[in-house]
């Protein structure tokens, strides 16, 4: 909230800073110490809200707050657009594995297969042996 935004809407509500000042408990140089301050407490708002009859958002500055709402909703979006990334990895996390799992499931099945083949040619390799043994 800036000086001038409370001057406005003091002048809307025919009421002087001073006025104001003294509704709320403050000298004028205190409020305006407390606007033109940089930072204003939630409480310090509230009680200007209430001496003027509005509401602490009427006090700030539609501009401000209305940008606040739009960072606010691209905060939103973008958070969004992270959660639909993260779901994405996270199947594309899935595929893999059952992929991974797979392969390792053949590459097993390849060393039996391999297994196998090597019993079946050490067997036919020492019967042709044996063979060519009983033939001399």
């Amino acid at each position: 909230m800036d000086y001038q935004r409370l001057l406005t809407i003091c002048e809307e509500k025919k009421m002087s800073i001073p006025e104001l000042a003294k509704k709320i408990g403050f000298s004028r140089q205190g409020l305006i110490k407390a606007i033109t301050g940089g930072s204003m407490k939630i409480d310090t708002l509230e009680h200007i809200g209430k001496a003027l009859n509005i509401s602490v958002f009427e006090l700030i500055d539609g501009i401000h707050f209305n940008e606040l709402n739009t960072e606010i909703l691209n905060l939103r979006d973008d958070f969004s657009d992270v959660s639909n990334k993260c779901d994405e990895l996270e199947n594309e996390n899935k595929r893999l594995q059952t992929s991974l799992t797979e392969i390792s499931d053949m590459l097993l099945h390849y060393k039996i297969i391999v297994k196998q083949y090597r019993n079946i040619y050490e067997n036919h390799t020492t019967t042709n042996e044996k063979n060519k043994t009983i033939d001399l």
